[in-house]
């Protein structure tokens, strides 16, 4: 019942959200072509979110829009004190800084308004994934295609209804679309993190444990969970290897997270430069005063049990090879 009830809700202020502001969203226009963040979990493309974020020509969807994204206008007082006291002031699984307003995962909106999303799982996690074909667009029904891309531009144009900017936009299965986004926005710019497969795979365990346990309709029971990481890790590193060739030169940044982490100011400078995105100038008084506020960022250093560490040898490999990881015994 209470299902239907919210899902009632939020098809009328939906509905009532298009009468009154269907102009306003009709002349919204995806211009300049969005910067993509990309790279598989905990590879640090949140924290690159927030940082880049911090610049005000960029528009980042906010947790708020991500989280409602049917109705970003016509957001009554009382929902979003009701969000601001369900929200924990920092991730379960990391304790990165979380509000309203924190640059959000477009992938969240695209799952709720009902777009093909690997994050429909979140919900079932023992079931099969409802949407297998849904990292590569490409594999997709052409009906679900049509429906994936006419979503995603219709909840970019919100976004800039409300807010005009240069869209930022950070969601790790992007990073098996990068030939699709590249097609819907011609000119898209692509930042792709990396970061050691030693802390990438057991953090990445760790998180779906704290997601299926805290999101899941029914008891997740994890069965399969560590091959299904291992699986999706070769896949994005598969595909975002072929593709990223194809994206011209000035379009596609590839960053360390363990770079980042140790000297972002420099790092960010070298996006800004190699995307032309830019004077950093502008927005380093910003990024210095956030990481004087908030000095650890360089996250938890894992250390993965000898049967785990072995098993991230022998699948991490090519990954490792390619963007200059040691193998460690």
């Amino acid at each position: 019942m209470g299902y239907s009830l919210t899902a009632g809700y939020h098809t009328l202020v939906s509905g009532l959200e298009d009468v009154f502001f269907r102009r306003r969203i009709a002349s919204a226009r995806v211009e300049p072509p969005p910067v993509f963040i990309i790279g598989h979990w905990r590879t640090g493309t949140t924290l690159m979110h927030i940082l880049l974020g911090l610049d005000n020509r960029f528009r980042a969807p906010a947790t708020h829009e991500c989280l409602n994204p049917s109705h970003i206008f016509l957001r009554a007082r009382i929902e979003r004190w009701i969000m601001r006291r369900s929200i924990p002031e920092r991730r379960p699984a990391d304790e990165m800084p979380l509000s309203n307003d924190s640059p959000q995962e477009d992938e969240f909106a695209l799952a709720l308004l009902g777009a093909a999303s690997p994050y429909l799982k979140l919900a079932y996690p023992n079931d099969p994934r409802p949407f297998p074909d849904s990292w590569r667009l490409e594999d997709l029904p052409p009906g679900e295609l049509d429906r994936w891309q006419q979503t995603f531009r219709r909840f970019l144009t919100r976004l800039l209804a409300r807010r005009g900017g240069w869209l930022l936009l950070k969601s790790p299965p992007h990073t098996c679309r990068i030939k699709a986004l590249s097609e819907m926005f011609p000119g898209s710019r692509f930042i792709y993190m990396v970061r050691s497969p030693y802390d990438v795979i057991p953090s990445t365990i760790c998180l779906w444990k704290a997601l299926y346990g805290s999101q899941a309709l029914q008891w997740p029971d994890f069965s399969g969970l560590e091959e299904d990481v291992f699986r999706t890790f070769g896949l994005f590193h598969e595909l975002a290897e072929s593709a990223g060739p194809s994206v011209p030169d000035g379009r596609f940044v590839r960053i360390r997270f363990e770079d980042l982490t140790a000297d972002p100011l420099p790092c960010l400078k070298e996006v800004y430069a190699r995307l032309g995105l830019g004077r950093f100038e502008d927005a380093a008084p910003l990024i210095t005063s956030y990481l004087a506020r908030h000095p650890q960022i360089g996250g938890r250093t894992w250390n993965p049990d000898p049967a785990l560490r072995r098993r991230i040898t022998e699948r991490g490999r090519s990954y490792m090879e390619v963007h200059g990881y040691p193998f460690e015994p």
